[in-house]
């Protein structure tokens, strides 16, 4: 029973925690990304369409209805998150996943694609000569 606790407790899993308007919900972050991204309705240009004060007021609703459905979430009148608290919701997602800009963008960093390219690229080559002293 003890590691059974140790197990569902334990900080270190990579386990997306959130309000969900009733109590904290645990959720893989790899699954809620893939349904995120397969839905088509979610585009994260509209993050930067937010801005412009026309577009705004549907662009919430659309957005907020999206994080409702990817994580599962009611409306406030069924206790449930605002639109908002979904938006902030995401923000939280995005951060947490590391799929944020650093300009504060909410875009992914790479491409899956281009990702394990870009890591690879960026590992050094491991030295043949040996430089270093034997104690």
């Amino acid at each position: 029973m003890n590691f059974f606790r140790r197990w569902l407790f334990n900080r270190s899993r990579f386990v997306f925690r959130y309000w969900n308007g009733h109590r904290i919900t645990l959720a893989d972050p790899m699954v809620l990304w893939r349904s995120l991204q397969q839905n088509e309705d979610f585009r994260e240009e509209d993050f930067k369409l937010m801005k412009v004060d026309a577009l705004r007021d549907n662009l919430i609703g659309k957005v907020a209805g999206i994080v409702r459905q990817v994580f599962s979430l009611k409306t406030p009148e069924d206790a449930g998150l605002t639109e908002l608290e979904c938006l902030d919701l995401l923000k939280a997602f995005m951060a947490y996943s590391g799929f944020q800009k650093k300009s504060g963008d909410l875009t992914q960093t790479l491409h899956p694609l281009t990702e394990a390219t870009a890591l690879e690229d960026s590992m050094p080559e491991p030295s043949t000569n040996d430089d270093s002293e034997s104690i």
